[in-house]
């Protein structure tokens, strides 16, 4: 249960129509706040507002870059070893030095591949003489038609005859998957991966159907590494799959200290979050975490769960946050806000392999925010409500893409999102910022392995575009340690924005044994925003950009965690609202810690 706010209620009356003397103060005090410092609070105070909101915009949040494809990837027989083909069978009585008239050839037991495909490679041993070596030579070449396709446990095969009138017969065994044997070291339930091998095979046993499944595995955070061999059986062309699967740890936690938020609220703090996985035995994933500062207290709270073979899978969200602005020239009027919002989310796979991923999503989400003058006993007006309290409904579709190879890897996001008349969202006169919207966001980040220094170039382009004034839940945040470093964290934030970033990692330092390695992390930052067109004479459409140039150091000790410490130069200033801050000097740090 959420923590709610007393309301505001008149105190008792007295006699007749006297109040006492202590409500009249109160109400004075109160009429003295709005008119004297109207003007103040609406402005200044909203902007502090608005940039302190602890990361829950859309574009605060960004998928994981894909590592580079190693060798161990990109070989095919890595997870799955090759398997023999099966033959059987013979030519009576022919040596090696007979030649034997074919006059016919008759392919017998194709399925998979057409008579047409078989016929055109058979066709040309029809009408000759043909020597035990050149029968080998075209079974060769009908079991490589399946090979290619990847039937690598399908073939060609003599059964037995004698040729004495010409007719070549050849028998086609096809292969098929037959028992799965599934060891799982670790909570996973072994009918998961058993099920999903299943599904990627037809009637006839694909090699590379059954290897691009094993890969999706592979890839898979829960999974630590897994292998597989086919073994024969007491039936021809019939092969067992066993699978032994060796899980990550099911439990992670982590701990981080920085100054990545917003100083209104207090930009030194820290995060601890919880994760689990596969509590249930399906692929189910746990994620919890609290982050604080002197003036912020921020919870998160999510949940996915497959439900389809097809790993179609449903998650629910759940955030909380409470801020308080400390800065001391505003600390007597007592501002703060609070926001929360629940979220569900659908997503599907389209397509996965050891390169490349598509996954669209479908989300729904309802967000409120509220903000309090007074330490909370009055609503803080602003231009899209009047009592501090704005509720969003929105749906959201995603399309997210990664691709990697041995030197490069990208990964894309676009998301739409159309607010809705619903769930008590707020509505507004045209030209007044409200739930009812349309907004793009593109997330776009590169890495790229550099030809000298063993150095890594990172590249990022973010863009959200909207025809409609936003609310400061859905807008777009210029300024910080993931967008523009050199300024505050939200310098800027606007309905409509892009940033931009270059950053080249250099090794100066390396310990294999230890998988510790220090580098040095020049950049250049850019960003720009801007608002569209309100009713309010306080709003401006004005493009503001800024810009920065800097550099970064950076020790990671492999999963263990890592620490960074950037600088930045800022091209332009940006007014800073408030008391000075580290962040001021270009300065943003982080130590994070996991374990395991």
């Amino acid at each position: 249960m959420l923590p709610k706010r007393q309301a505001l209620t008149p105190k008792r009356m007295g006699r007749g129509n006297r109040l006492p003397t202590l409500a009249l103060h109160h109400i004075g005090h109160w009429l003295l706040m709005y008119l004297v410092l109207g003007v103040f609070v609406t402005n200044a105070s909203a902007q502090i507002l608005q940039r302190s909101l602890p990361d829950v915009r859309p574009g605060d949040e960004r998928q994981e870059i894909p590592d580079f494809e190693t060798s161990e990837d990109s070989n095919f027989g890595s997870i799955l070893p090759p398997y023999p083909v099966p033959t059987a069978g013979s030519i009576d009585n022919l040596h090696s030095e007979d030649q034997v008239p074919v006059k016919r050839i008759v392919i017998e037991g194709n399925t998979v591949l057409s008579d047409s495909v078989l016929s055109a490679i058979a066709q040309n041993y029809v009408g000759r003489n043909l020597s035990p070596s050149s029968l080998g030579t075209l079974r060769d070449r009908l079991t490589l038609a399946y090979l290619d396709r990847g039937y690598a446990t399908s073939g060609a095969s003599f059964p037995e005859q004698s040729l004495r009138d010409g007719i070549l017969r050849i028998k086609i065994v096809e292969g098929q998957l037959g028992d799965i044997f599934v060891e799982v070291i670790g909570r996973t339930k072994p009918s998961y991966f058993k099920k999903r091998l299943m599904r990627s095979q037809k009637e006839i046993l694909n090699v590379r159907s059954l290897q691009r499944q094993l890969e999706i595995f592979k890839r898979s955070s829960q999974v630590e590494t897994i292998k597989a061999s086919l073994g024969p059986t007491s039936v021809l062309g019939v092969a067992s799959l066993h699978v032994v699967v060796h899980e990550t740890s099911a439990y992670n936690v982590s701990a981080a200290f920085d100054n990545y938020r917003s100083p209104s609220i207090g930009s030194l703090g820290g995060t601890a979050s919880a994760r689990a996985n596969n509590l249930a035995g399906y692929g189910d994933t746990y994620f919890a975490s609290y982050t604080g500062s002197s003036g912020l207290n921020q919870f998160d709270a999510f949940i996915r769960v497959p439900i389809t073979i097809l790993d179609t899978s449903l998650a629910t969200r759940y955030q909380y946050n409470q801020g308080d602005v400390i800065d001391s020239n505003l600390l007597a009027l007592g501002i703060s806000s609070e926001s929360q919002s629940i979220s569900f989310e659908l997503r599907q796979p389209l397509y996965r392999s050891s390169k490349a991923t598509v996954v669209a999503g479908a989300i729904g989400q309802w967000s409120k925010a509220q903000s309090f003058l007074e330490n909370g006993a009055l609503p803080f007006p602003t231009e899209f409500s009047p009592n501090g309290i704005s509720q969003i409904s929105a749906l959201r579709l995603s399309l997210e893409t990664t691709y990697r190879t041995k030197n490069h890897s990208i990964a894309f996001r676009s998301l739409f999102s159309w607010g809705i008349d619903a769930l008590g969202a707020t509505i507004n006169p045209s030209g007044i910022a409200d739930s009812q919207f349309f907004a793009w966001l593109g997330q776009f980040q590169s890495a790229s392995r550099l030809p000298w220094l063993d150095a890594v170039l990172l590249g990022r382009l973010d863009t959200q575009l909207s025809a409609d004034p936003l609310l400061p839940l859905e807008q777009f945040a210029v300024g910080g340690r993931y967008t523009v470093r050199g300024y505050r964290q939200n310098a800027l934030v606007r309905d409509n924005g892009v940033n931009a970033s270059l950053e080249v990692r250099i090794p100066v330092y390396r310990n294999s044994k230890y998988d510790f390695r220090i580098e040095l992390a020049p950049f250049a930052d850019f960003g720009s925003s801007w608002n569209n067109a309100r009713s309010s004479l306080a709003s401006s459409t004005e493009t503001e950009t800024i810009g920065s140039l800097g550099l970064g150091a950076r020790a990671v000790s492999g999963d263990w965690g890592f620490a960074e410490i950037y600088w930045g130069h800022p091209f332009d200033d940006v007014r800073a609202l408030g008391d000075s801050d580290l962040q001021d000097d270009g300065i943003q740090f982080r130590v994070s810690l996991n374990w395991p």
